[in-house]
């Protein structure tokens, strides 16, 4: 099968199995809705259909004397009725028979609402001791089944103890006494073994008067007078009894409660109730003084082994060790030490407990809160280092750059004027080449400054000079203003 095949079966089993159970819940709603009201029930919480007296019997009554319960069940409604055990079985210390509609012995009984069930249980004590029974049942009523218990407790009692034997708080170097009465119910005498059971002298209980004897005859009294003088602090509360035999078998009477405590006195110890070692440095230590009074009327014993702090780390300790006794009203000065540890800086808590015994027993306590402040010194403070000054050209660079001035470019030198001689008549003689030099072709009668060729010529030389001295200022003045920015410009700038 496929695994899809396998989910879409799975799916309509499981939408299947939805459905039924939503029709039997239905049809279950249904059946509860026929069953009638809940009616009153001195046993059961909720009404299944019968009540009953009790669901527990007890059962006292001297030895060798029968005694008789009753339990009476009623139907509130139409109902099947079981007798599923029983026990023990009728014959045995517990017989029981019945009246009204009632089953037999692991029998099964119809009955009607009213219809009513009457136990009658009979108890005959052959032994001195407790007896336990019960006997169970099963209902059915509108199809849905209850079962339930009734359980039996039978005493045999002997002798019955009375009295009063609760002592309370009694101080130290005092006593109480209190009578109790022996009362023998049955028909046999008892012959006591233990007058009381189960009381020691080192309780502070003593027997100060008896009239008991040896025997305490059938249905004859007497009485004890017990003593209670405290010897500790501690509760006493005990069960305490006669023991003996009727007709050679062993017996025990009825038991008494015996409460008592012993009292010393105001017992009271007070200790400083804080100390703060305030801060401290790592891996160093600091001590403080704790003062602590016996504040009441008993001397109280120290001890260190019983004293501890809350600070488990060992941080706080005491100085030596506490005084083995402080009398009443005494005080005493213990040094305690705070040792900073070297890897917890901070507030540090902890709490002494000091705990003080008596002699007997009784102990006093008291608490002294511990605070501690670890911290480190505060560090110098240490200063910057100072970064690496660029190297400097010029020792009178300004501390910021300042952007070179342009340079001034001097206007070119203007070429002198041509010194000419002055005029002078000159006679040319005629020429038989006319034509060929260019004062030929001058204007009649004009005069020549000068050669025509020479001034041309030097006006061509004045030209070229001046352009190579404008080019050679320009070069030396471009020059200068970049060996001037190189010397302002930042040593780790670079100048193109």
């Amino acid at each position: 099968m496929s695994f899809l095949s396998f989910r879409r079966a799975f799916g309509m089993a499981f939408s299947m199995l939805v459905i039924a159970t939503g029709i039997s819940a239905g049809m279950s709603t249904a059946a509860m809705a026929e069953e009638p009201a809940a009616t009153a029930d001195t046993f059961f919480t909720n009404d299944k259909g019968i009540s009953l007296d009790s669901g527990y019997l007890v059962f006292a009554t001297p030895y060798s004397k029968p005694v008789t319960e009753t339990l009476t069940l009623t139907a509130t409604q139409d109902l099947t009725l079981e007798s599923t055990t029983e026990y023990p079985t009728p014959g045995d210390r517990f017989h029981i028979t019945r009246t009204g509609v009632c089953p037999t012995s692991f029998g099964t009984v119809t009955m009607r609402t009213g219809d009513s069930c009457t136990l009658n249980i009979d108890f005959t004590p052959e032994m001195v001791r407790y007896f336990y029974g019960e006997t169970d049942f099963t209902i059915t009523a509108n199809g849905v089944t209850t079962d339930f218990s009734v359980g039996f407790q039978a005493h045999v009692q002997t002798v019955v103890l009375t009295g009063d034997a609760t002592f309370g708080s009694v101080p130290f170097g005092t006593s109480v006494t209190s009578q109790i009465e022996f009362a023998n119910i049955t028909d046999y005498d008892f012959h006591i073994t233990d007058l009381l059971v189960n009381m020691s002298p080192s309780y502070g209980l003593s027997i100060q008067a008896t009239t008991c004897g040896t025997v305490i005859a059938a249905h004859a009294t007497c009485t004890l007078d017990l003593q209670f003088q405290p010897e500790h602090t501690f509760d006493i509360n005990r069960q305490v009894f006669a023991r003996g035999t009727i007709e050679g078998k062993n017996a025990i009477s009825s038991a008494i409660e015996v409460s008592a405590r012993g009292d010393e006195g105001p017992v009271s110890l007070t200790a400083t109730p804080s100390v703060d070692f305030g801060t401290l440095e790592p891996e160093s230590s600091a001590t403080d003084t704790i003062t602590i009074t016996n504040t009441g009327e008993i001397a109280l014993g120290l001890f260190t082994d019983y004293s501890w702090f809350n600070d488990t780390t060992g941080n706080f300790t005491i100085e030596g060790s506490l005084p083995e006794t402080l009398e009443p009203g005494s005080a005493v000065d213990v040094s305690v030490r705070f040792t900073a540890p070297a890897d917890s800086e901070g507030e540090h808590l902890s709490k002494l407990n000091l705990v003080s015994f008596t002699p007997n027993f009784s102990y006093a306590d008291a608490s002294v809160a511990l605070r501690a402040n670890v911290a480190s010194k505060d560090s110098p403070v240490t200063p910057t280092t100072p970064e690496t000054p660029s190297e400097t050209l010029d020792p009178q660079q300004p501390e910021f750059p300042v952007a070179p001035e342009q340079p001034v470019i001097p206007a070119p030198p203007v070429a002198p004027e041509s010194i000419l001689p002055e005029e002078e008549t000159v006679i040319v003689p005629a020429s038989t080449n006319k034509g060929s030099d260019p004062a030929d072709h001058a204007a009649p009668g004009a005069v020549p400054s000068a050669d025509s060729s020479a001034t041309q010529q030097l006006a061509s030389t004045g030209a070229e000079n001046n352009l190579f001295l404008l080019v050679g200022l320009l070069v030396v003045a471009g020059s200068l203003a970049i060996r001037k920015a190189k010397r302002a410009a930042p040593h780790n700038q670079l100048i193109d």
